[in-house]
């Protein structure tokens, strides 16, 4: 599941109630169907300048750390294709060992990833 937590806060929740609301749906689609594993992307946004929503990436990507290992596998992302270089969200990262997925259509826009260190270009 890849959704933007950040997007619920929009009427009332916070991101952390947002990614537990969803936590429950997994929990009941695996006990409905346990041969399914079910992973959540947690996506930053890309809505403009890259500092036009940084306060509410820095709290999605914090709030994947919080979750690594309890349903939520990375973060990715989301939004306006190629108007912002991907490496211009780098510093929301540091040191992180989430996985980071950001595809783009875009050939003027790479497409970056992550395992240990963040943001290396993908092959």
């Amino acid at each position: 599941i890849r959704f933007a937590p950040q997007l619920h806060t929009r009427e009332g929740l916070d991101q952390h109630r947002a990614v537990e609301a969803v936590l429950e749906g997994c929990r009941q689609g695996m006990a409905e169907r346990p041969d399914i594993d079910i992973g959540i992307l947690l996506c930053m946004m890309c809505v403009g300048p890259e500092t036009a929503n940084w306060e509410a990436n820095a709290e999605t990507v914090e709030t994947a750390a919080e979750y690594l290992g309890r349903g939520v596998v990375g973060i990715d992302l989301a939004g306006a294709e190629g108007i912002v270089p991907l490496r211009n969200f780098a510093p929301l990262c540091p040191g992180t060992s989430l996985s980071v997925w950001a595809v783009r259509r875009s050939t003027a826009c790479p497409t970056w990833r992550s395992r240990s260190a963040p943001w290396t270009a993908a092959p």
